[in-house]
């Protein structure tokens, strides 16, 4: 390249960079901060043999030749055959048929397959029929050609760019205009998110932050864009693919916050006692405790826990207690955490109903009152992130009483965590598999799940996950409720490490899942634990001192509750306010981003919460399932569609505020609902 032209494209570089350092001040102030002053050491912007714009990394040429074109052309390939992930809802029929939810997914996901069915991945691209990508996540900025390229070709809303390198960003800073992509997601309704550095996780956990702002039912759609191969941007791409189911799960919906304030309220009139934020844990906490799931390797671990009964803790969730007491050993604290009335019903069906009844209880606010009242001793924990906790808390001393986090949403999550509210160091883990290596051995031998008489009876689970096994490099079996439990597993023992002076240690025994921050242990490696004196009296000491229902005597739920139905129908009828005749996909997403506009923010209002915990999961849920299903419409046949699907989920939504109006006083007692 002569002189002058390289000078001229010097100075192009340099303006573009300047530009884009005005962008980012305005823009995304922390990335200013970044690369104000930043200086590259190991990449560099470079004119290649062709005098083309290209980058140099450890000496070699980033891209072999002509990057711009390979650029390009990668990004018009992807048009073609985007990679994206797609919500494909599942749920259980049978016995859930009470659900009003139920009943508006199958309806609209019906109508869909009646009139156009279910085209395979391969065979339908929404990108090329609507000209539109509502959510890009991509992998690397490189010199930003196929970026500019994507924005060239389709529309797109919300832009979410994770470059593991910042040297790579810089350069990508000196070569594309940054303006002109925030303006057309901007003008879309949409925002551009770029994050440099960090890790695999982080970069999922901004998705997700990213996702829970913007609204979730763009989660229907993502289309994953990964620019270049390196370790970081590999990673980064698989643990996208092993974790995306995550993003579309645990939104819960509005029938299960009227579960939960009906629940509470029946509680709360029983006087069951509340966990407070001065827990007490004495001696106890000096001793080891055995935290017991039902999965396979419960099997092989009941000699060790019958053997060493006596020199630890013992808490047992769901139905591991039945696997416990049908091998004699009865758990010191029984936990659960389920909200609907088949938690009763299957208490009923174990033999041992004496000893069963002897052991104390600890579970959610929102667990029916039957279940409660099964046991002599009953006490109750402020569950995050649940109507019944934020109507009770505004009747309740502020700061008083615990809610108790990373505890959902399975029982082994609440037993961890209530280990470690009691200040436990010494943590064992049985059964706590997540998952299995064989199909049909999914749970201990001895527990219900193998019982043709009962309900939740299960020959074979379908494991259509794949994780990590504890035990050396095997792949197990796993679910989504499985992959989401362990994650807050790990997120819980990964909390613990951040408060002053906590020192403990989590041995997984189970010949299941690996979990981060637990070590793996066989069961020949345990020690034999020294028998502790006065074991039940420390228990029962811990759960009088810890658990009071003194402000919850005569606490009366009832007028805030009637308040809150009042105030509800008002909301749903703003948030259909303005309802939009449908022509194209842009318009229906314009609606729900303003819905759900309209609804994240309660979140951060007090005397609000509830409403935002009784609206926001079926928001998500419905809103995704309409969107899914538009995609695969056009022209008139998406108009009609969508139209019908909003006025029916406008219909459902009333049809909900009248159902907790005439019920929230009643606990519900059918086979599952």
């Amino acid at each position: 390249m002569d002189p002058m032209r390289l000078d001229i494209e010097t100075k192009i570089l340099r303006g573009t960079f300047v530009k884009n350092l005005a962008v980012l001040k305005k823009h995304m102030p922390p990335l200013f901060e970044l690369y104000k002053d930043f200086e590259p050491q190991k990449t560099f912007l470079t004119f290649d043999h062709n005098d083309e714009l290209n980058l140099v990394s450890d000496g070699g040429l980033v891209y072999e030749d002509r990057a711009q074109q390979q650029s390009c052309e990668q990004a018009e390939l992807y048009l073609k055959r985007p990679m994206r992930s797609r919500y494909l809802p599942t749920y259980e029929e049978e016995g859930f048929e009470h659900y009003l939810h139920i009943q508006l997914m199958e309806e609209l996901f019906s109508r869909r397959e009646e009139e156009i069915g279910f085209p395979a991945a391969e065979e339908f691209n929404e990108f090329d029929t609507h000209k539109l990508i509502d959510f890009l996540c991509m992998i690397g900025s490189g010199l930003g050609y196929h970026i500019q390229r994507i924005f060239d070709s389709v529309d797109v809303n919300y832009f979410f760019l994770y470059e593991p390198d910042p040297e790579c960003f810089y350069a990508c800073l000196h070569v594309i205009d940054w303006q002109k992509i925030i303006e057309h997601c901007n003008a879309r309704g949409g925002t551009v998110t770029v994050t440099v550095g960090g890790s695999k996780f982080s970069f999922m956990n901004n998705v997700h932050s990213c996702l829970s702002q913007r609204g979730t039912f763009h989660v229907c759609r993502i289309g994953l864009y990964r620019h270049y191969h390196s370790e970081d941007t590999d990673e980064s791409f698989e643990y996208f693919h092993e974790l995306a189911h995550r993003l579309s799960s645990g939104w819960g919906f509005f029938e299960d916050e009227i579960l939960s304030t009906q629940n509470t309220f029946a509680n709360i009139k029983i006087n069951i006692p509340l966990l407070k934020n001065n827990v007490y844990s004495g001696k106890l906490k000096k001793y080891p405790v055995f935290i017991i799931g039902n999965g396979p390797s419960l099997d092989y671990s009941i000699d060790y826990i019958k053997n060493n009964l006596k020199g630890a803790i013992v808490i047992s969730g769901g139905t591991a207690t039945r696997s416990l007491l049908e091998n004699g050993i009865v758990p010191d604290i029984h936990v659960e955490v389920e909200r609907t009335y088949h938690v009763a019903k299957w208490l009923e069906n174990i033999k041992e109903q004496n000893t069963l009844s002897r052991i104390p209880l600890v579970a959610f606010n929102n667990v029916h009152p039957e279940a409660m009242q099964m046991f002599e001793r009953s006490y109750m924990i402020l569950k995050p992130h649940d109507s019944g906790n934020e109507l009770l808390c505004q009747l309740l001393p502020k700061n008083k009483y615990n809610q108790m986090y990373y505890s959902n949403p399975t029982v082994t999550n609440f037993a961890l965590a209530l280990a470690f509210e009691m200040k436990m160091t010494d943590i064992y883990l049985f059964g706590t598999d997540f998952g299995y290596k064989d199909k049909k051995y999914h749970h201990s031998r001895d527990s219900a799940y193998y019982d043709e008489s009962w309900d939740g009876y299960t020959e074979e689970h379908g494991g259509q996950l794949r994780s990590k096994a504890n035990f050396g490099d095997d792949i197990i079996f796993t679910e989504s409720a499985y992959e989401s439990s362990r994650a807050i597993v790990e997120m819980l023992i990964e909390r613990q490490r951040y408060i002053k002076n906590r020192v403990f240690k989590v041995h997984n025994t189970s010949d299941g899942a690996k979990v981060e921050g637990a070590e793996p242990a066989t069961i020949d490696s345990l020690p034999s634990l020294d028998i502790i004196s006065n074991k039940q009296d420390l228990i029962f000491k811990f759960l009088d001192k810890s658990f009071s229902n003194k402000e919850l005597v005569g606490t009366d739920m009832e007028i805030l509750i009637k308040e809150h139905i009042d105030r509800m129908r008002g909301m749903v009828k703003i948030l259909f306010s303005e309802m939009p005749q449908v022509t194209d996909i842009q318009s229906l997403i314009n609606f729900f981003q303003r819905q759900y506009a309209m609804v994240i923010p309660l979140m951060d209002i007090p005397e609000d919460k509830a409403y935002y915990r009784f609206l926001k999961g079926t928001l998500n849920y419905i809103q995704t399932t309409i969107l899914t299903n538009a995609y695969f419409y056009h022209g008139d046949e998406l108009s009609d569609y969508s139209n019908w699907a909003l006025l029916r989920f406008k219909k459902h939504c009333e049809d909900l505020v009248e159902k907790i109006s005439s019920t929230y006083h009643t606990p519900q007692n059918k086979r599952w609902f």
